[in-house]
C-alpha cells in the first residue's frame, strides 16, 4: 500500500473509531505523514486530533516532490510554564530550523550547543512569523509571553471568525508555507481602523508531553 493511501486509511479510520487506545496508536503513525518527507497541509487543517474532532471537509494535501531532513527531539527544559517563551531539546537541528509538534508551529531554533537545541517559542515576545488564513489574507503574529498572542495587519474587509486556524505563509525564508500555528480567540473591530485587533492561541499545548521534529525553513 502507498503513503498515500496509507495515510487516508488511517485518517478515516479514526474518524470512525472511538476507542482511545486505538486513536492514540493512529495519531503516532499518522503523524509521521503530516509533515516531512511526504505532504505539507493546507486549508483549514491542523493537527491530526482537531481534524478528527471537526470532521473538516475539503481536506487538500499537496505531494511533496523530494525528501527533506527530519530530526527527531525530546525536551529537557521549558522556562515560564505553562507559557515557556524558551524550550531546549535533546537532538539534532541547526540554527534557524522550524520545530513543531503533533501538526503544531512550536518555534525556531536560536542555538546549538552540541546535541541541545534553544528554541524560541510563539509565546516568546520576540517572537514574529508571517500568517495566512483560509481566506487567503496575510498578516503578522507577535507572541506577548502569555497565552495570547496578537495578529496585526489582518484587513478590517477580511473575514475571518473565531475559532478559524491560521497557518504560516511561507512567504519569506523563514518558515514553511502552510504549518497550522493558531486558533482566533477574538476579534476586536476598532471604529475608524483598518485592521482588525486578532487574539489568537497557539495550537502548540506545552504541558502535553511529546516528541518535537525539527525542520529546515524551506525543503
Amino acid at each position: 500500500m502507498s503513503k498515500f493511501l496509507y495515510f487516508f486509511f488511517l485518517l478515516f479510520f479514526s474518524l470512525l473509531t472511538f476507542n482511545k487506545k486505538i486513536r492514540t496508536f493512529i495519531d503516532e503513525k499518522i503523524e509521521n505523514y503530516i509533515y516531512y518527507p511526504y505532504f505539507y497541509i493546507y486549508n483549514e487543517i491542523h493537527s491530526f486530533l482537531y481534524i478528527r474532532e471537526k470532521k473538516l471537509e475539503g481536506l487538500k494535501f499537496k505531494l511533496k516532490k523530494h525528501e527533506v531532513p527530519l530530526f527527531v527531539n525530546f525536551p529537557v527544559y521549558y522556562d515560564d510554564f505553562p507559557y515557556p517563551k524558551n524550550l531546549i531539546l535533546k537532538g539534532e537541528g541547526q540554527k534557524g530550523d522550524v520545530v513543531v509538534t503533533e501538526g503544531a508551529l512550536v518555534g525556531k531554533v536560536l542555538e546549538v550547543n552540541k546535541n541541545f537545541l534553544k528554541v524560541k517559542t510563539v509565546f516568546n515576545e520576540d517572537f514574529k512569523c508571517s500568517l495566512i488564513s483560509k481566506y487567503n489574507i496575510l498578516s503578522i503574529y507577535q507572541g506577548t509571553g502569555g497565552r495570547f498572542g496578537i495578529v496585526y495587519f489582518y484587513p478590517s474587509w477580511g473575514e475571518i471568525n473565531k475559532g478559524d486556524t491560521l497557518y504560516t505563509s511561507g512567504i519569506t525564508e523563514n518558515f514553511p508555507s502552510g504549518i497550522p500555528a493558531f486558533i482566533v480567540d477574538s476579534i476586536v473591530e476598532k471604529k475608524g481602523e483598518i485592521f482588525f485587533e486578532i487574539y489568537v492561541s497557539p495550537l502548540w499545548k506545552p504541558e502535553k508531553y511529546c516528541f518535537y521534529y525539527v525542520v529546515p525553513p524551506r525543503p
